[in-house]
């Protein structure tokens, strides 16, 4: 990241305007560690847009609402590749309410004309936050993304429209990975929606335990390479040793109800296995 912010105070309630290369204005997670609250991603985050290069204006209405802003070259692109960046808006509204409990965040981040290209999905992403009370909040976001006119991978013209302009070698997912639709169609609308939910706990102000839960439906399979539902479940815990470690252990399973799509190389049904299950941990040094 790399951006300039400006601070407008006698605008409204306080405008913020962001130029540069920054973190994609919706969702609960981010790309920086101590910024999330698990140490690995949920599913519907690792396959939205991750950042934009662009200019992003926050304006606080009032106590209760702000709304955002947005002109970029679109998603993931670097400012110096010309064919790849498209002027691409995006918007949100921010409600909060009176007792600062409750917040709902639902963006469009980013509509062209929504023609396959590198990562150029269009999302419509909504986010609730919700504190119960000191000890218990959730966050929850919900999102519809899509690309028309993507090159089908079961078409052979199709594929030949994914060489022509993503030559191999090139990444697997993002833009250059086709839709799987209808064999006899060279070109097909591709989309995919998912839905993630954490509960939090804070035991003590050293010790906070997290639940999460993540669905994800790649209906075309244009987003992980495989057309199937995923299913994701997080226990993770949180524990301070001071205020500058931050030790993060956690357990998570998936599945993938349609295809066997863990450590499955080829994407063919037979090739890997329907579940995975993960132990992992981090550890952060703040200063």
């Amino acid at each position: 990241m790399y951006y300039l912010d400006l601070y407008f105070p006698k605008v409204f309630a306080g405008m913020n305007v962001r130029v540069g290369r920054y973190i994609s204005i919706p969702d609960i997670e981010a790309q920086l560690a101590p910024n999330n609250l698990t140490y690995s991603h949920s599913l519907l985050y690792t396959y939205d847009p991750y950042t934009k290069n662009g200019i992003v204006a926050t304006l606080k209405l009032s106590r209760n609402w702000s709304v955002q802003a947005e002109i970029s070259g679109g998603n993931d692109i670097k400012f110096f590749q010309p064919h790849e960046n498209h002027l691409t808006p995006g918007a949100c509204i921010v409600w909060t309410s009176n007792s600062g409990n409750d917040q709902l965040y639902p963006c469009i981040n980013g509509i062209n004309d929504s023609n396959w290209r590198w990562n150029n999905v269009q999302q419509a992403v909504t986010s609730w936050y919700h504190k119960f009370n000191e000890h218990w909040h959730m966050d929850t976001e919900v999102w519809y993304m899509w690309q028309s006119h993507t090159p089908n991978a079961n078409n052979p013209n199709g594929l030949a429209a994914i060489g022509a302009q993503y030559p191999a070698p090139r990444f697997n997912f993002g833009a250059p990975f086709g839709a799987q639709c209808n064999p006899n169609v060279t070109f097909c609308y591709s989309y995919e929606w998912a839905a993630v939910n954490y509960i939090n706990y804070q035991y003590t102000p050293h010790d906070i335990f997290t639940w999460r839960t993540d669905f994800l439906n790649d209906a075309r399979g244009q987003r992980t390479g495989f057309k199937t539902r995923y299913v994701e479940c997080d226990l993770s815990y949180t524990h301070w040793i001071g205020d500058t470690i931050e030790l993060r252990p956690e357990l998570r399973y998936e599945h993938s109800f349609d295809t066997d799509a863990y450590d499955n190389p080829t994407a063919v049904a037979g090739g890997g296995k329907h579940s995975q299950l993960m132990l992992a941990a981090d550890l952060i040094l703040h200063f």
